[in-house]
């Protein structure tokens, strides 16, 4: 009898304990979910449809002022990568994305309270912290939840699909900031940007933090730069691979900074279009990144497809310097960021080949924050010449970007 008593109270405590575990499961199977809801919320960045008219009008901000707090805010993002990395560690994933929201949030409101330059700093610092807290660590979470569930394979779906609603959000606010812009007022858009922000940052509370699995592998930055820099004075393939990344990204990139600035400045497009032609460059930017995602898989000649990608945006440039009818110029817009920031993919896949696993992510790290901070020194000397002479600016991109298509040492067999 007592034998019995004891294999019944042994076997109510195994069902408890699997009851447990699935309750668990069913948690942590709530957190992509959650995550996809959070992406979307991140990325309603209403502002970005006038974002320019904001700090010009509303700010009362030249231009190069404006490029001076963009490029602040990209070097705040690289300083806060070591405080975020421990957070992450130390505390948790899941605390590091209520912070980002938080942080996010409140930007938006310091943003909207007045027109002023100290207030915008801090708003820059805010937003920056946010990106950082968000940098990997919603990739960690999405990972170690799929790990609980046996489904880690499906981890590159997941962020597909998460990083696809984050741009969605963007495609939706876009236009609807720049309808509030239009019929109400500039600093309104910016301050509304805390319902999506604050929104996000409750949902990312309900999280479960999936426990006993770590992926998080940050190191300190100084040795992660060491490492990476290493890693590039040895091999030649990746110098070359990798120079030609952020040439060209780096001239490109300096479009969809300032885009906006040339549609207002020599064309007179009202604030109303500005958030569709937002939307629709965002939408352009994912289609061609997919559609090279195919292509390079399928292409034998992937130097070819390097060449069109590079000399499309070199001829959009420069058509864009002596024309000046607005449906065309938009439409070279699109073009010209659509190849030029797809082309990415096919150097990427080299750079890859070019690695070890252990040394993977510390070298493309390593890249990534280089890109960054060349970008945020570089961007003011571009909105200089951008004042002076904007369309001097970009026939001069056009013909640099086609004598490198000419003169690029990327071989085939790199690739």
């Amino acid at each position: 009898m007592k034998m019995y008593k004891l294999k019944e109270l042994e076997s109510k405590h195994v069902n408890q304990i699997n009851g447990k575990i699935e309750l668990n499961k069913l948690k942590i199977s709530s957190n992509i979910k959650k995550m996809y809801i959070f992406h979307f919320l991140m990325g309603c960045y209403l502002i970005s449809g006038v974002i320019i008219p904001f700090f010009l009008i509303y700010g009362g901000l030249t231009f190069f002022e404006f490029a001076l707090l963009q490029s602040y805010y990209t070097i705040m993002i690289i300083l806060f990568e070591i405080p975020c990395g421990l957070i992450a560690d130390r505390l948790n994933k899941k605390w590091c994305l209520v912070l980002a929201g938080l942080s996010s949030a409140l930007g938006a409101l310091i943003y909207g309270i007045m027109p002023n330059i100290i207030l915008f700093i801090v708003g820059e610092t805010l937003f920056a912290l946010g990106t950082a807290l968000m940098s990997g660590t919603n990739e960690a979470l999405v990972y170690e939840s799929l790990k609980v569930l046996g489904k880690e394979k499906k981890f590159s779906r997941v962020i597909g699909k998460s990083n696809g609603l984050f741009l969605l959000g963007i495609v939706i606010s876009a236009p609807l900031g720049a309808l509030i812009a239009f019929y109400y007022s500039l600093p309104l858009v910016m301050t509304l940007m805390f319902i999506p922000y604050i929104t996000g940052t409750f949902i990312s509370l309900t999280i479960k933090e999936p426990h006993g699995i770590s992926t998080n592998k940050k190191q300190k930055l100084f040795s992660s730069i060491k490492s990476g820099l290493s890693i590039f004075k040895e091999n030649k393939i990746l110098r070359i691979l990798t120079f030609d990344l952020i040439v060209i990204e780096l001239l490109v990139i300096f479009l969809v900074l300032g885009y906006q600035y040339y549609l207002i400045k020599e064309l007179n497009i009202s604030l109303l279009y500005l958030g569709f032609i937002e939307a629709f460059l965002t939408l352009i930017q994912a289609f061609f990144l997919n559609l090279l995602s195919s292509l390079e898989k399928e292409v034998k000649n992937k130097k070819r497809l390097l060449y069109l990608n590079t000399i499309i945006p070199g001829i959009g440039y420069f058509l864009m310097g002596i024309i000046f009818f607005a449906p065309i110029i938009i439409i070279l817009i699109l073009i010209t960021v659509g190849f030029g920031l797809s082309r990415y993919i096919i150097l990427l896949n080299g750079i890859n080949k070019q690695l070890k696993e252990d040394n993977r992510a510390t070298f493309l790290s390593t890249i990534n924050m280089f890109r960054m901070l060349i970008r945020a020194l570089v961007f003011p000397f571009i909105a200089l010449i951008m004042i002076w002479d904007i369309n001097l600016l970009f026939i001069v991109l056009g013909i640099i970007i086609i004598l490198y298509t000419f003169k690029g040492k990327v071989k085939e067999d790199f690739l």
